[in-house]
């Protein structure tokens, strides 16, 4: 392990020269059923794009390519159905344009496929090649590459009456789902309330002595979650009574026993070796030590007792002389002097601790056993609301997809089965270690008829893939395992045999993604048994096809925490101690090596380049302070660096900023709240700023802020205060990011942006997204929002933008599909687990092999058999911890570093660790060099020629584009068209500014029974209207006709009054051009005002003459002023803006107006200003 050699690299000498492609044309070819064992970075999704585009295409013996319709690809994520329909529309559409030949080094259609098969294409192949992309462009609905879950939808879509739910289904929403589980909690509360007798009053009652509100709500979202193996346990034991006798069989106790009975028959002299405990108390009594004569004196207390009530009560406090709090047995019982005196003393009290712990144990037992019954009791209810709930809100949760798609399955309806046979020919699974029981299920309904000669089709063209990789299955918590994986495969293969199918496993094991190096390393990690336990059921090894190519792995030392001298506590702290966490030393760490990487121009060999920021992936195990540590550390060395993968909105700075500014506008007054805005980006106070305002204040910070200099400040908050009383909460939200604040002329969202960096996007823009979902479903008050949004837990996944020339940080789990040239696993010292959510101490029979689940509510409390199965679990547990290293390490393709941290609670690297792990396989590495620092690392040099095309289609996107100004300038408003207006609309500005309203002056001039005068003007307005288009010898028989009609609510005795007023008007020599034959009614005008407002009324009557205009208005005033000078501003005003809106149409002829008041059939001429 020289120098020489670290720097020059070993190369691989156990490179097998084989060719993948032969075993990828294997697993593509159409006409067998594939289970495919695919280890990272083989190339699945080639394969599996390889295998649709060949059940596409004719076979060389001539039979006809796949409908399109009939093949079903099921994928884990969106994003992965996504890539697959992409290549394969890619391929299809190169292959349309694509020369048949082409000389040495270029692509053609032949070459093309030739590689797929394997051999030269045939004609028949090259023309329906031609021709797939316009078949599969045009399919309806495009091809069926989906997720289950979006599969499931479209098939309850489909068949929503055989499923039993609504057609128009809603797919509820993360928040959504919870806020109707709550609702459906809170009703079964109240119905134990108002039934305290009731089994369920009961059972609440139990429980909630051992949980509280929030541990009981996760409990009952584990038992949602597992709401369909629920069902089937309660229906193999006929309900939670049957559930009862189940756990209590497990167990091997009786159901009606009680822990008191238990108890009390521990308490008798005959149950234990009395004599000898009171002659070990007697020397206690006796002894010197304080804590021996106390111990001495409990067991004398018990002892003494003999009614078993007494000792009943004691049996507590006499366990705890036995037993540790979580029932263990004490190591010690007294002191050593009185292990001396007392010859096997301790052999008794070893006894009599052993017998106390098998009672404790039975206790527990029992209690547990009940508590169960109990959970499962309110469980049962909850869920039985729950499903009501949705039903009535015609609702489908994202578990409900899976569960309704499966029943309808199993249903067997012949027409859902008839249509699901016709569509589906061809079923392609990927990702198979990923999918769940539930899922496995439907695939299997889905395949059942393949396999089964009965029917319609011909079974041998119908054909099943899996690909996945066991040592990937990394999602035990949406209960995936290898197990499950390997015993649907053996099943399915079974399945196939029998039916005289073609069946055949493949191994994929030539890495495309990583250099040797690498691999070498995780094939070294996993060479062990014990490691490959509960990993792979083969040897892990893998074989680069990146020959010749430079690759590294290193391992850091771990870092420690800083010894600390005991404080004095009599010392004042005057000074502030520079103390550095061993977790901020490897963030510290980590950003200033990725800094050298870039200042140095380290290059990257393999594709003759330097290290760019987006080569770099850092993976952690979980969201926790050392990734906000780590990113700290990178944006202090200026180094571009994306946001987490995935971040609980309440959590960002940015949504507490735009809570805050809605909290300020329903309650102004709350100082703190209003001190946090102002420190916002928004607003941007400095300390010193607040302060000035805010010490010596008297009354609210608010007044003291109105009272102070910074109006400009006041102004925006008022804005808030304004739209906060119409707005709803997405219009409210949006004016905030889009309008100027006292940070930034351009927008709220350019100011959180300039403060807090890209990272405030995505959750701004999600947070806009739930305004409006909150509208769709809520009343869109501000208040309501408010609270809602902090009882959700809305969480927002960010894709990873490979595009952007950043650092990526995410999770092991996030990472899955991705890669990266330089990989660094920061945190491999921690060990996973740690305290269990109160949902996960459920286990369930799946995992535990009982009939029945069971529970403990917490460690105190677990009795024997819980431990044994929670110790199994535990190694499950353990065995998916290394599961996920070798998915870390294999998203490596050049580079791989390994560094790590302890705790406090942690000061030694646990040999459970993935830090050991690694650095174990190190030590035992052939070509493991170490430097004199202790630095191990296994390199390969670059001995091939770089991989150019993989180089450069990196690099067509590293060039930053540099944006113009003008996108980070507020656009100038559009100047807005006037506001038209109405000058009888007693609310428009033009009667505002004339100095009084309608209301007020018809009060003036109406009488009490203002209604019936209303009407009564009506009237007359209408007769007025309608009768001078009629001829004169007509027109009294008209009015009379009409006044008869059911229109007209009017007394009869007031109807010939009326008609004289009406023609009293009409006959009167001033009116006359008013109401010319030629005259208009009704006369709509719309015109642009000498303001530059638009005026849109409608004139009663207008005559145009040939040197004049008549306009008049009608009144109902039923007290007119005697002369139009004594006219209400309001009458005046519009009058002149009607003569000014004819005038304009008609300039040379003079304007004449009037108003004729219906109440009394009064005339009255007004004088107008037509202005120029």
């Amino acid at each position: 392990m020289g120098a020489n050699k670290m720097q020059q690299g070993i190369s691989p000498q156990g490179v097998r020269d084989l060719d993948p492609n032969v075993k990828q044309r294997r697993a593509a070819d159409p006409s067998y059923n594939i289970w495919v064992n695919a280890s990272a970075g083989t190339g699945k999704t080639k394969v599996l794009t390889d295998r649709v585009l060949r059940l596409l295409l004719p076979s060389h013996d001539g039979q006809s390519g796949c409908n399109p319709l009939k093949i079903l690809c099921l994928t884990f994520t969106k994003a992965g159905a996504g890539e697959m329909i992409l290549r394969v529309q890619e391929t299809l559409s190169e292959w349309v344009v694509l020369p048949l030949s082409a000389p040495e080094g270029e692509k053609s259609l032949s070459k093309e496929l030739d590689q797929l098969f394997g051999k030269p294409p045939t004609e028949e192949q090259i023309s329906v090649a031609r021709g797939l992309f316009n078949k599969v462009i045009n399919l309806p609905g495009g091809l069926k590459i989906m997720t289950i879950h979006s599969f499931c939808q479209s098939v309850l879509a489909r068949f929503p009456l055989e499923a039993g739910i609504s057609p128009n289904m809603k797919m509820l929403e993360g928040s959504e789902a919870e806020a109707l589980l709550d609702q459906a909690i809170n009703r079964v509360f109240e119905q134990a309330s108002k039934e305290k007798a009731s089994p369920l009053a009961q059972a609440l009652g139990e429980v909630a002595r051992v949980v509280n509100q929030d541990q009981f709500a996760q409990l009952i979202a584990g038992i949602i979650k597992e709401r369909n193996m629920l069902t089937s346990i309660l229906g193999r034991t006929f309900g939670i009574d049957g559930l009862h006798q189940a756990i209590c069989r497990d167990h091997n106790i009786g159901v009606d026993e009680v822990p008191e009975a238990v108890i009390k028959s521990a308490l008798d002299d005959a149950a234990f070796e009395s004599e000898r405990l009171r002659e070990i108390c007697r020397t206690l009594l006796a002894s010197k030590n304080a804590n021996d004569r106390a111990k001495g004196g409990t067991l004398d207390q018990f002892l003494s007792r003999h009614d078993m009530a007494e000792r009943f009560d004691m049996f507590d406090a006499y366990c705890d002389l036995f037993l540790t709090s979580k029932y263990d047995v004490r190591k010690t019982f007294f002191t050593k002097a009185n292990e001396e005196a007392l010859p096997g003393a301790i052999e008794s009290m070893q006894i009599e601790a052993e017998r106390l712990q098998g009672v404790r144990n039975r206790v527990n037992t029992i209690r547990n056993c009940r508590l169960t019954a109990d959970l499962f009791r309110l469980g049962e209810a909850i869920l039985s609301e729950y499903r009501g709930i949705k039903q009535s809100h015609g609702a489908l949760d994202f578990d409900d997809q899976i569960l309704k798609t499966l029943d309808l399955l199993r249903q067997r309806s012949d027409w859902v089965l008839y249509k699901l046979d016709q569509g589906i020919d061809h079923i392609l699974v990927d990702e198979a270690q990923d999918t769940n029981p539930e899922q496995w299920q439907i695939v299997e309904a889905l395949c059942s008829e393949f396999y089964e000669y009965e029917g319609g089709h011909q079974e041998s063209g119908r054909t099943l893939f899996v690909v996945g990789d066991e040592k990937q299955s990394i999602y035990g918590f949406q209960r995936a395992s290898p197990e499950k994986f390997s015993q649907m495969r053996n099943l399915l293969e079974r399945r196939v045999q029998e039916s005289q199918q073609h069946w055949e496993n493949v191994d994929l094991d030539i890495s495309f993604r990583t250099t040797q190096a690498v691999l070498s390393l995780v094939d070294q990690v996993f060479a062990a048994p014990y490691m490959r336990e509960g990993v792979s059921e083969k040897d892990v090894s893998h074989t680069s096809y990146r020959r010749g190519q430079a690759g590294l792995a290193e391992i850091w030392p771990a870092f420690e925490e800083e010894k600390q001298d005991a404080d004095d506590v009599w010392s004042a702290p005057f000074a502030i101690q520079d103390y550095e966490s061993a977790s901020l030393k490897m963030a510290r760490h980590t950003a200033a090596q990725v800094r050298a990487w870039l200042d140095s121009g380290e290059q990257l060999p393999s594709r003759e380049r330097a290290i760019q920021p987006r080569d770099i992936l850092i993976l952690v195990r979980t969201r926790n302070a050392f990734v906000h540590q780590l990113m700290r550390a990178l944006k202090s060395h200026n180094i571009p660096v994306s946001g987490a993968d995935r971040m609980v909105l309440l959590s960002e700075i940015s949504i507490q900023d735009m809570l805050s500014a809605l909290d300020f506008c329903l309650l102004p007054e709350d100082d703190l709240n209003l001190a946090t805005l102002l420190r916002s980006p928004l607003i941007g106070f400095t300390e010193d700023q607040l302060y000035d305002i805010a010490y010596g204040r008297e009354g609210s910070l608010w007044k003291a802020l109105r009272e102070s200099t910074h109006q400009d400040v006041v102004d925006y908050l008022r804005m808030f205060l304004r739209r906060a009383r119409f707005d709803r909460p997405f219009e409210f939200f949006n004016q905030i990011y889009f309008h100027p604040c006292p940070t930034s002329e351009v927008s709220g969202l350019a100011a959180m942006k300039n403060r807090l960096g890209d990272d405030v996007l995505d959750p701004l823009q999600e947070f806009l997204n739930l305004a409006l979902d909150f509208e769709a479903s809520h009343i869109p008050a501000l208040q309501l929002f408010a609270d809602w949004m902090r009882q959700s837990s809305a969480e927002i996944k960010r894709e990873s933008e490979h595009a952007k020339n950043e650092v990526r940080i995410m999770t092991v789990h996030g990472s899955k599909g991705l890669q990266a040239p330089v990989v660094i696993l920061p945190d491999t010292a921690r060990t996973g687990g740690g305290a269990p959510k109160p949902d996960e101490r459920i286990l369930w029979p799946d995992k535990t092999h009982l009939i029945a689940p069971i529970w403990a509510s917490h460690q105190g409390g677990e009795h024997l058999l819980y431990q044994e199965k929670k110790a199994l679990l535990k190694i499950l547990a353990e065995q998916e911890e290394k599961r996920l290293l070798y998915v870390a390490m294999t998203r490596a393709e050049d580079r791989l570093y390994v560094g790590g941290y302890l705790t406090k609670k942690t000061n030694k690297i646990s040999d459970k660790s993935w830090y050991a792990y690694v650095a174990q396989a190190f030590e035992h590495h052939p070509w493991c060099v170490q430097d004199e620092n202790g630095l191990m690392r296994v390199s390969t040099d670059q001995e091939g020629k770089p991989d150019r095309v993989r180089a450069l289609s990196e690099e067509r996107d590293l060039d930053a584009v540099e944006m113009p100004q003008w996108l980070r300038q507020q656009a100038e408003p559009e100047e807005m068209p006037p506001r038209p207006f109405a000058p009888s609309r007693a609310d428009d500005d033009l009667y505002i500014q004339a100095g009084t309203d309608e209301a007020n002056f018809d009060d003036q001039y109406t009488p009490v029974d203002r209604g019936q005068a209303i009407e009564r003007g009506n009237v007359i307005h209408k007769l007025l209207e309608i009768l001078p288009v009629l001829p004169e010898g007509n027109r009294r028989t008209a009015a009379a006709h009409y006044l008869s009609s059911s229109l007209v609510n009017i007394p009869s005795d007031d109807h010939e009054g009326i008609i004289h007023e009406v023609f009293q008007v009409m006959d009167d020599e001033a009116a006359l051009p008013f109401f010319n034959a030629q005259g208009l009614s009704e006369v709509p005008i719309v015109a642009k005002m000498q303001d530059g407002r638009t005026l849109n009324g409608v004139i009663d009557r207008l005559y145009v003459g040939e040197e004049a205009v008549w306009i008049l208005d009608y009144k109902t005033g039923s007290n007119p002023p005697d002369d139009a000078k004594d006219l209400s501003p309001l009458y005046t005003a519009q009058m002149n803006a009607y003569a000014q809106a004819v005038r304009m149409m008609y300039p040379d002829k003079k304007i004449n107006a009037a108003i004729l008041w219906t109440r009394t059939a009064a005339l009255m001429p007004v004088s107008v200003e037509v202005g120029d």
